[in-house]
């Protein structure tokens, strides 16, 4: 994996919470790991942060969009507060995070790559272990290590 030069300012800047009172959460997974048991653990976060706004990267418009956004309907989260954005170039990959306060992982099956980008570019990332030998194995080593 070879990453690009490490942006130091996004370590002594304000983030999105700090400037705007608003929580900007992302995913950053690929949309295949978006299991129902990860929608339902963000969901809950969302409610418990209602100033809170969700972020997924790398999705697409049309079917798998809109069944993610009705999904946060289904449990009280106005389509307002979820945004979704398509694969963008590596420049604009990595500036978009300097717009999140931190990073969620998708469960059963952690990040890898995507992962250590957040990490690289300083966004704390929250997983949750697995309880299998390999699905949350790498994300819980990147958390001990970082």
């Amino acid at each position: 994996m070879v990453l690009p030069p490490r942006r130091f300012d996004r370590l002594f800047r304000s983030t999105p919470a700090q400037a705007q009172r608003l929580h900007h959460i992302r995913i950053i997974q690929h949309v295949l790991k978006l299991s129902p048991t990860s929608r339902r653990l963000w969901a809950e976060i969302l409610t418990r942060l209602p100033d809170s706004r969700i972020v997924f990267a790398g999705v697409p418009q049309g079917p798998i969009r809109d069944g993610l956004i009705r999904d946060f309907e289904k449990a009280g989260i106005a389509a307002g507060r979820i945004a979704t954005f398509p694969r963008v170039g590596s420049a604009d990959y990595f500036r978009s995070f300097n717009d999140v306060d931190v990073a969620l992982d998708t469960t059963p099956y952690s990040g890898g790559t995507t992962t250590c980008d957040a990490l690289w570019m300083g966004v704390p990332v929250i997983t949750v272990p697995g309880t299998r030998r390999y699905r949350g194995a790498p994300q819980a080593s990147l958390r001990r290590s970082a």
